[in-house]
């Protein structure tokens, strides 16, 4: 667990990017030679985005793009949690992303799980009604 002020918050995330960057090297390799794919996935601002980044310019197979992106892309994404059609959407959109071999920057199913965890934070659904 890291305690962060702003005086250290960059040294922390460095370290958290750079123990991200060891990891993902390591699975890299076994990734290549298995064709699997990996996924790094997580909470927002941990450091993933910023650690593909650093992997891509070694070298390493990775598939980029976070919801931000997309959105770019997609302006309309941005109302997937008000409409179930563009959540599906857009679950349709990353699993087309998806490559054999390459590193991806989040799962495709990040996005259904995250609406579940956000209904329920904001007292849309009780936890029961959204498992169901």
């Amino acid at each position: 667990m890291y305690r962060v002020n702003n005086n250290n918050l960059l040294e922390v995330h460095s370290d958290l990017i750079n123990s991200i960057t060891n990891l993902t090297k390591i699975q890299a390799e076994l990734i290549n030679q298995n064709k699997e794919s990996l996924f790094v996935t997580g909470v927002c601002w941990e450091g993933k985005t910023s650690a593909l980044v650093l992997l891509e310019k070694q070298g390493y197979p990775v598939v980029s793009g976070d919801f931000a992106e997309h959105c770019s892309v997609v302006p309309e994404f941005k109302e997937k949690h008000t409409d179930p059609r563009l959540t599906e959407e857009y679950l349709l959109f990353t699993t087309s992303k998806i490559k054999p071999g390459f590193i991806h920057d989040r799962f495709p199913g990040d996005s259904f799980i995250y609406g579940h965890i956000w209904d329920v934070m904001y007292n849309k659904k009780s936890l029961q009604t959204s498992l169901e």
